[in-house]
C-alpha cells in the first residue's frame, strides 16, 4: 500500500519539478489514481504495428502555447498469471501526439513527437498486484515539447500517447496509459483502427504559456493604423 500511495505523491512532485524546471504553469490536469483503478494498452509494436492506441480528450480555458506533458503509465504481462510480477521497463521511446475533434472522437493528426524513455523522463514509482493474475509496475513521465503546439480556447483536443515497444512475450512486458480523473469520465482506445469509449479519464497534465489577446485598444489602434496604410496607398495610386 505504500508504494500505491506514493505514487501520486510522486506524480505530483514530477509536475512540480518540471513546472519548476520550465517555469511554464499547468494548464490542465486530469490526476492518477492511487491505486492504479485502469490502464489501457497503447503501443506501437515491429511485427503488428500500432494495433492499440489510446486517447483522451481536454480543453483549454485560454489560448496557449502547450510546452510540455506529463502522463503516468504502467508496464504489464498477460502472459504471465503472476500479480506479484512485476515486468522491467522496456520501451524504445514514447510518442505523444495532438489530434483534433472529429465529432466527439479523435481527427487528424496536428503535431507529435517521439521521446527515447530517458528524454520521456521514465520514473520507476512502484509495482502493484492489478488483479488476480496481473501486475503492474508503475512508472511516471515528463517531457518537454521542440517548438510547442498552439492550442485555442474552448477547442476539444485529443492527446495520445504509446509506447514503441517489442512484440509481447513471456520475456517481454506491454505498456497502458493509466487512467485517472478530471476530464468527462471516459477516454478512446483504438483497437486495430476501430475507436472504441472506454471507461474513465486517462492521467495527463498540460504545461504551457498563455498566449495573450490583445485588448480592444490595441486592435482599435491597429485598425487606425491599417486604414492609414490604405489610404496612402490611394493617394499614391492618384497621383
Amino acid at each position: 500500500m505504500v508504494a500505491r500511495i506514493t505514487g501520486l505523491f510522486v506524480f505530483c512532485g514530477v509536475l512540480a519539478q518540471a513546472g519548476a524546471a520550465s517555469a511554464d504553469p499547468i494548464l490542465y490536469m486530469q490526476s492518477p489514481h492511487s491505486p492504479v483503478q485502469s490502464t489501457r494498452a497503447s503501443q506501437q509494436q515491429p511485427t503488428p504495428g500500432l494495433v492499440f492506441q489510446t486517447f483522451d480528450s481536454f480543453v483549454l480555458g485560454q489560448d496557449a502555447l502547450i510546452t510540455g506533458i506529463n502522463w503516468q503509465g504502467s508496464y504489464f504481462n498477460t502472459l504471465v498469471a503472476d500479480p506479484n510480477f512485476a515486468p522491467a521497463a522496456n520501451a524504445f521511446g514514447f510518442t505523444v501526439a495532438l489530434y483534433s475533434d472529429a465529432a466527439g472522437t479523435p481527427g487528424s493528426l496536428l503535431d507529435s513527437e517521439t521521446f527515447s524513455p530517458f528524454n520521456a523522463n521514465e520514473t520507476f514509482v512502484g509495482q502493484q498486484a492489478f488483479t488476480a493474475t496481473l501486475g503492474l509496475s508503475i512508472y511516471n513521465y515528463s517531457t518537454s515539447l521542440g517548438s510547442g503546439w498552439l492550442a485555442s480556447a474552448g477547442t476539444t483536443y485529443w492527446l495520445s500517447i504509446y509506447a514503441l515497444s517489442p512484440d509481447a512475450s513471456s520475456s517481454q512486458a506491454q505498456w497502458g496509459w493509466n487512467g485517472g480523473s478530471g476530464g468527462n469520465g471516459s477516454s478512446v482506445q483504438s483497437v486495430f483502427g476501430v475507436p472504441s469509449v472506454v471507461n474513465l479519464d486517462r492521467t495527463f497534465a498540460i504545461e504551457g504559456q498563455p498566449t495573450p489577446v490583445p485588448e480592444p485598444s490595441t486592435l482599435l489602434l491597429l485598425g487606425m493604423g491599417g486604414g492609414t496604410l490604405v489610404a496612402r496607398m490611394r493617394c499614391r495610386q492618384a497621383k
